[in-house]
């Protein structure tokens, strides 16, 4: 259980560079010592054995290393997407990509680094990510990214993993400050509560933007107030306060948290929630006979096209537009 109030080796797609290293500032606000760094703020690679320029650029600041890892990731998974034909063509433009580091961003081959050099390959890290999304995802594909996280305590969890619960986390408490929990935005029933462990976190690329789609199993806490309390007098003449015991109330829901900016990695919760936890799949049929992410999601793609749901395990599943229930509907 939760109670509230790996690293992943993507490997060099260009041989090292021989020439040796620039200076590089390792006293910038971002900057974490490699051996401080945890699995999210780590590269694609090893840190401690960073020897180029841009290497050591990526490592001094962590979350230019955690947008390294992540666009390592996106971009093995949109080339095991890709046709035969075109996976070579990937490979060729991935390696070009890598290589522009240096014209790009002006790092000399002799000098000092820029200062901006880490903020200018953050922006074209952002930038790359979004095109291997959007390239991963045309044709109306929805595509399943890690398949799906459970919430466990387990020190070999995704790591994205805690990132996505603490993201939840803040949220709820968010909208209680907000008072927007009257909307029911995020997902959770507020004040002290537990998250059991079937709970899981579910990551999507759709359209070019991921989205996260949590499924969170419950138990809430509630608070025993003064008005459910009583006084009565003891065998000794004595008052005594005696409170019912309240046993905690289990329950479920769901929220979808969508990218706000194509490979920028920062999210916010969609406006709906659903008082069940449910897929994927559900949402996009109106299970609960709730259309509203339906909607918002057909209206995001590219009209009159099937959509298919490409798992991470398992056989792809298709849906076409009922317009008039304004919902998918899976095919057969």
């Amino acid at each position: 259980m939760r109670h509230f109030p790996r690293a992943f080796l993507y490997l060099l797609l260009i041989p090292a560079c021989s020439a040796p290293a620039l200076a590089v500032d390792a006293a910038a606000p971002s900057y974490i010592p490699p051996e401080q760094q945890t699995p999210r703020e780590q590269a694609s690679f090893d840190c401690a054995k960073a020897k180029t320029t841009d290497e050591k650029i990526i490592c001094g600041d962590h979350d230019l290393a955690a947008l390294d890892r992540r666009m390592g990731e996106i971009y093995l998974a949109a080339r095991a997407a890709l046709p035969k034909a075109e996976k070579n063509a990937l490979l060729q433009a991935q390696r070009q990509w890598l290589a522009g580091h240096d014209t790009a961003c002006g790092i000399p081959a002799q000098g000092t680094v820029p200062k901006d050099a880490a903020a200018c390959f953050i922006k074209r890290y952002q930038a790359r990510t979004a095109e291997l999304q959007a390239l991963m995802t045309r044709g109306n594909v929805i595509r399943e990214l890690g398949g799906t996280e459970p919430w466990t305590e387990d020190e070999d969890q995704s790591q994205d993993s805690q990132k996505h619960i603490d993201m939840l986390v803040n949220c709820v408490g968010k909208d209680q400050a907000d008072s927007v929990v009257a909307k029911g935005r995020c997902c959770g029933p507020g004040g002290e509560w537990t998250v059991e462990d079937e709970s899981t976190t579910t990551p999507y690329v759709i359209n070019g933007k991921r989205y996260l789609v949590f499924s969170v199993h419950y138990y809430d806490h509630i608070s025993v107030t003064r008005g459910m309390c009583e006084t009565q007098t003891n065998e000794k003449g004595e008052e005594d306060t005696v409170c019912p015991n309240v046993p905690d109330t289990p329950g479920s829901c769901t929220t979808v948290f969508e990218e706000q900016t194509p490979g920028s990695g920062e999210f916010a919760a969609m406006p709906q929630r659903w008082d069940s936890a449910l897929t994927l799949a559900e949402l996009l049929t109106g299970k609960g006979a709730d259309t509203k992410f339906a909607e918002a999601l057909h209206a995001k793609l590219a009209p009159g096209e099937m959509l298919t749901l490409a798992p991470k395990k398992g056989a792809q599943r298709h849906y076409q537009w009922n317009a008039g229930a304004k919902r998918y509907e899976e095919g057969r």
